[in-house]
């Protein structure tokens, strides 16, 4: 019983395709290709007050990471570390950071729908010093400082222009720069996948040479004539060894035989003579 044929190689090559094609899709595109990672760290001291809440003076070591450039729509990792703080408490009135023009990664939305602003949680610490990091998404071009959120309905915050905001310490490029991550990302996806999806379909004739069972080859047309079969000789045509006697008794039989013809033939000529002379 034959186990393998070519409808069934062709069918385990297709689920394979089609398997390959689901986990490949599945795989994040930053496992693909992840651009050179750049990173930037710089110190700011802020000053600002804000409606009933009380002024903040602080000095603030902030950390930004991301891979390939600082650009619009291109996650940027934030870690800040506030070192001085000029109020007991800042949590009392402030709860986190936020930079000009950036929402959170992913972005957050208000109950009204609008996008709101990035919020890098703070935590305090005894020694009264706060940290806080996240995740942000900058929407436009341009330079970018720091200002503290008050603290507020989370669903309806207070508009991030109306905060004080220290000086410039981020300056994010255009999206140019993020759309040439993401081709060279796409690019190499996409050329992986297919490579490996048409070396699957490019498998399948060295699994039927493997697997299908190898024909005995057809003989070619005989042009000539097949041999007779030799017959067996029947027993006058075969070969009688004699005797001396009857060699002898042969030979005489001949002899009498070449005889009675030479009589014959001169018998046959004397008729013909007499015919021609009467």
């Amino acid at each position: 019983m034959v186990l393998w044929t070519k409808r069934r190689i062709g069918l385990g090559v297709l689920v394979a395709f089609v398997v390959a094609l689901i986990v490949l899709l599945q795989i994040p595109p930053n496992a693909y290709y992840s651009p050179k990672p750049v990173q930037i760290a710089v110190d700011e001291s802020v000053k600002g007050s804000l409606q009933t809440y009380p002024a903040y003076d602080y000095t603030a070591y902030l950390q930004f990471k991301s891979n390939g450039s600082f650009s619009v729509n291109n996650p940027i990792r934030v870690k800040v570390k506030i070192t001085y703080a000029n109020i007991s408490l800042l949590s009392a009135g402030y709860c986190c950071i936020s930079l000009d023009n950036a929402v959170d990664s992913p972005p957050k939305f208000a109950t009204n729908g609008a996008s709101l602003a990035d919020r890098i949680q703070l935590t305090a610490y005894s020694n009264g010093t706060y940290s806080g990091e996240g995740s942000v998404l900058f929407q436009e071009a341009g330079n970018s400082s720091t200002g503290l959120l008050p603290l507020a309905d989370p669903n309806n915050p207070t508009p991030i222009e109306s905060m004080p905001h220290g000086a410039s310490v981020l300056t994010i490029s255009g999206s140019a720069d993020t759309l040439s991550i993401d081709l060279n990302r796409n690019a190499i996806r996409w050329g992986v996948m297919i490579g490996v999806l048409f070396g699957i379909i490019l498998f399948q004739p060295v699994l039927e040479a493997i697997l299908l069972p190898e024909n005995s080859p057809q003989p070619l047309a005989q042009t000539q004539t097949p041999p007779i079969a030799s017959q067996p000789q029947t027993q006058s045509q075969q070969p009688t060894k004699l005797t001396r006697k009857q060699r002898k008794e042969l030979g005489k039989q001949i002899a009498a035989e070449m005889r009675n013809q030479e009589s014959r033939e001169r018998e046959q000529q004397e008729r013909e003579s007499e015919e021609s002379g009467s």
